[in-house]
């Protein structure tokens, strides 16, 4: 579908409703209201929406917070005003022939659910509380007092989501309302300033989260789980988190912040805003930082930094604003090790305590790899995941009159990341019997009778039985890849509002351009703290002695993936929200989406890259023959949502929604391939009042043939991705209380209660060709229980503390279920303190130290089978982050 067609539909569906819900003639009136929105401080707001409820009037505020409204009957009236990040305010105003005048000044509120949630900028200005979706709010001092290590510590205060964070600063895998799925945000999409930082939330090695970094340009971040975010954005059924960005005030003002940890942190954050005349604002900051990581890998693990911009010229009846982000940063990516299995608990090894040793070896610190045709690369572990992305665009928002409201956001973005990290699919085993296994196998063909293990490093004699106390080594994937997304995204809106009700419609377009190519290899290196590679040496051949490895590689080039994605998606939306009575509203929306895109994977072959039989480590390479195969990535799907909020009364509200969502795969995607829908229901209760925040959700998700990817390496040795097609269903509860208990103390608590189950998951398994059935079992890596709870006391003007309690339930790390994940809590707390514009502020996280096992090994534990597994069988994991502290010094004006 062009996007000619998708505007002449959208201004049909106007027209449409224009004609079934036609507006009183204006000639009948000739009065108006003016006035100004007004924060507590006294200064304007620029772009609050001033809403009359009898007639469904609205505008948005302009310079110096003054708005008008036109054409009202003389009559009594209630009108409510409506700014992001403070209370509404609802007033009655008598208007007579000659208008009235009709101000507002909008305070601070407790949890935030008067707020409204801007992801569609021109959606129904309706605060939380009153319209019926499922969502969390976080300002930035809620995200200050966090203390986050990376953006995970923020998405696991957002009920009904589990993150899995113990990669590093980025590359998190990000779980909603129990729908399993192998990794990264398949349902969710990731969104700054309501435009998705990357199109899809499932490219391997490209996730959305790399190119996220908090800093001191964020004001809020806001949620919606479920429910509408099948309609308001594409390739998010399970739901929306929105990083929206400060933008200048109409008073100088900012923040100069220096931090330092435990862990050699040094970062500077900067940030300022203000007014440049009458008719502008301005917002600019960003960070730079560099640190070892919380983990020590024996390097600098994390550097870069980012600078964000943003440029408002606001008008009578609108605004625009331009936005600019610059973001370079490199990030170690630690992907865990081995442990001892204990039923669910985490023992050590002895020589390797998981969780503070690294598994990360120094030997691959500027490796060299080669080439086809004689050359070389050279490649760092060290570099991690590196992102780098240039993003600008422009939001518009305008009062077009005679009812209409018109919102454009525009965003190109120019997203590259390159990974290098040690891939650990198998957990160690005997390094004797990897000897004896390459002794067997190749030792008659070549007349050897022995071997030998030496460190790749400096050649020195390694014993196989005694080594580091364990005798075990580790084989691992050295894999590094490039891939780029280049996106061009445009999303329009318009609004009107015809008698009780509120009419939207959009049209939303992205331009895709992606590539990425991604290598491995195979090494083997022993289990300890920044462990050495170790190479192996046949012995007492008549041809001397063989060598199996170079430099600790026993494979150069294991596997080869190059992809390259173009094309375009459309999207073509409508909602409308109307009253029934006074207190009931109704929210009706649809999506229709098409993508045609284009993924040409090129085909592979197996080389010998020097031509000799007897240097085995690249006798088997793989690489691209440059012949393309063309998979026809196009899509036409729907979305549909239908919600009901009833107001018990000013305070209190009932919530229900059914949706169908949808979601498309870019890449790794067969010819043919159904795509996958999302039924959900859900249905709650809402409280707003000064002492006391609440909202509960009963939620249901139902998913058919969602596709699993998973690496397996096949009995010969080589990897191999293969896809499983599953049905799952969960019942869930996620509860948000916030109460002021005391007139010092707030309580803040979140809890997710979850039952996910596979209603069908039975496939062929690809290594011994049986039929598994997962039927019933849990779905991997899915915790039933999720706990937040936090304890916030103001000791005056000047100090400010809280603790933290986290609890994560019990997980079994593979669909078999035989594999448990055990229970664990973390303790976190911080203070902050305050000496006029000076501010001293310390966080301390897991400050018991709890050392716990997050994720396994999805790539081998899907393999045990019932009753295979005994105490103290090596296998591989990720612990939970160890103690840290996090002290910072803040000059705020």
């Amino acid at each position: 579908m062009s996007r000619r067609l998708l505007y002449a539909c959208a201004r049909g569906l106007l027209a449409l409703w224009a004609a079934c819900f036609p507006v009183a003639a204006a000639a009948q009136t000739s009065s108006e209201l003016t006035g100004r929105v007004l924060d507590t401080d006294g200064d304007g707001l620029v772009g609050a929406v001033v809403l009359i409820e009898e007639t469904g009037q609205s505008v948005l505020s302009g310079r110096g917070g003054a708005y008008t409204i036109a054409g009202i009957a003389p009559g009594n009236y209630h009108v409510l005003a409506i700014f992001t990040g403070l209370v509404r305010e609802r007033q009655e105003v008598v208007v007579t022939a000659q208008g009235a005048r009709l101000d507002f000044a909008l305070q601070e509120y407790l949890l935030l659910l008067e707020e409204t949630v801007l992801v569609s900028k021109a959606a129904n200005p309706y605060s939380v509380l009153e319209s019926s979706v499922a969502a969390t709010i976080l300002d930035a001092r809620d995200v200050r007092e966090r203390g986050p290590r990376s953006t995970a510590d923020i998405f696991r205060s957002i009920p009904g989501l589990w993150v899995e964070d113990a990669v590093g600063q980025a590359i998190n895998d990000v779980f909603v309302r129990g729908i399993p799925v192998g990794g990264q945000t398949r349902f969710l999409s990731i969104m700054e300033d309501g435009v998705p930082l990357i199109p899809s939330g499932e490219i391997a090695f490209l996730f959305a989260d790399q190119f996220l970094r908090i800093d001191e340009t964020l004001e809020r971040v806001e949620s919606i789980r479920g429910g509408s975010s099948a309609v308001l954005a594409s390739n998010a059924p399970g739901g929306i988190v929105n990083f929206v960005s400060r933008t200048g005030g109409p008073r100088l003002g900012g923040v100069l912040k220096v931090s330092t940890a435990d862990h050699g942190l040094a970062r500077l954050d900067a940030s300022l805003g203000g007014p440049l005349g009458d008719d502008w604002r301005f917002h600019v900051g960003g960070f730079v930082r560099r640190d070892r990581g919380v983990i020590d890998p024996g390097f600098t693990a994390n550097a870069g930094g980012q600078f964000k911009g943003n440029l408002t010229r606001t008008f009578d009846r609108g605004l625009v604003r331009f936005h600019l982000k610059v973001l370079d940063e490199r990030n170690a990516l630690d992907n865990g090790g081995p442990y001892l299995y204990d039923d669910g608990k985490l023992r050590s090894l002895p020589g390797f305590e998981l969780g503070k040793d690294t598994y990360t070896s120094p030997d691959l610190i500027d490796y060299t790899f080669p080439l086809p045709g004689g050359g070389t690369t050279t490649r760092s572990i060290r570099d991690g995941s590196s992102a780098r992305q240039i993003a600008f665009g422009f939001d518009a928002d305008f009062d077009l009159g005679s009812g209409w409201i018109l919102s454009n956001s525009f965003r190109y973005a120019d997203s590259r990341a390159d990974a290098d990290f040690d891939l650990t699919l198998d957990p160690p085993i005997p390094m004797a019997a990897l000897g004896f296994g390459f002794l067997s196998i190749l030792g008659p063909a070549v007349g050897a009778t022995g071997f030998e293990f030496t460190r790749a490093a400096d050649g020195s004699s390694v014993d196989p039985f005694t080594n580091n106390g364990n005798g075990l080594v580790g084989l691992t994937l050295p894999v590094f890849s490039v891939g780029s997304v280049e996106a061009v995204t445009n999303r329009t809106e318009v609004r009107r509002d015809f008698g009780n009700h509120q009419f939207l419609a959009g049209v939303s377009f992205t331009r895709i351009d992606m590539s990425r190519v991604i290598r491995s290899s195979f090494v083997a290196k022993e289990v300890a703290d920044e462990p050495g590679l170790i190479d192996l040496t046949l012995t007492g051949s008549p041809f001397g002695p063989l060598p199996v490895s170079l430099g600790g590689f026993y494979t150069f080039g294991a596997s080869y993936e190059n992809d390259i994605v173009t094309g375009n998606l459309y999207g073509l939306y409508a909602n409308d929200t109307f009253a029934v009575g006074n207190r009931l509203r109704v929210d009706v929306g649809v999506r229709y989406e098409h993508h045609d895109l284009s993924n040409l994977v090129e085909l592979t072959e197996v080389i010998d890259l020097d031509g000799n039989p007897f240097t085995l480590y690249d006798s088997t390479y793989v690489n691209g023959t440059g012949e393309f195969r063309d998979i026809d990535l196009g899509l036409d799907d729907w979305g549909a949502s239908v919600g009901l909020n009833y107001l018990l009364d000013d305070r209190t509200a009932l919530f229900a929604r059914a949706s169908r969502g949808f979601n498309a795969l870019l890449v790794d995607k067969e010819p043919g391939s159904e795509n996958f829908h999302i039924r959900q229901v859900e249905a709650g209760v809402k409280h707003s009042a000064p002492r006391l925040g609440l909202m509960a959700t009963l939620f249901y998700t139902d998913v058919d043939d969602v596709p699993f990817i998973d690496i397996r390496r096949r009995p010969d040795g080589t990897v191999t991705l293969f896809t499983n097609f599953g049905s799952s269903r969960t019942y869930g509860l996620e509860l948000e209380v916030e109460a002021n208990v005391a007139p010092r103390l707030n309580v803040r608590a979140t809890a997710t209660l979850q039952d996910p189950e596979y209603t069908d998951f039975r496939f062929l398994d690809p290594n011994t060709g049986t039929t598994l059935d997962f039927t019933g079992n849990v779905p991997s890596r899915q915790p039933r229980v999720l706990l937040d709870l936090t304890s916030t006391y103001d000791f005056g003007s000047r100090t400010r503390a809280h603790v933290s309690l986290r609890h994560y339930g019990r997980r079994y790390s593979n669909d078999r279920n035989t594999i448990d994940l055990s229970a664990y809590s973390e303790l976190h707390a911080g203070a902050t303190w305050l000496f006029g514009r000076w501010e001293i502020a310390v966080v301390g996280s897991n400050l018991t130290n709890t050392r716990a096992l997050t994720t396994g090994n999805a790539s081998f534990d899907e393999a045990v089978a019932p009753g295979v597994l005994f105490s103290g069988f090596p296998l591989l994991g990720r612990a939970s982050l160890p103690r840290s502290l996090r002290l910072s010094t803040a000059y705020r004006f």
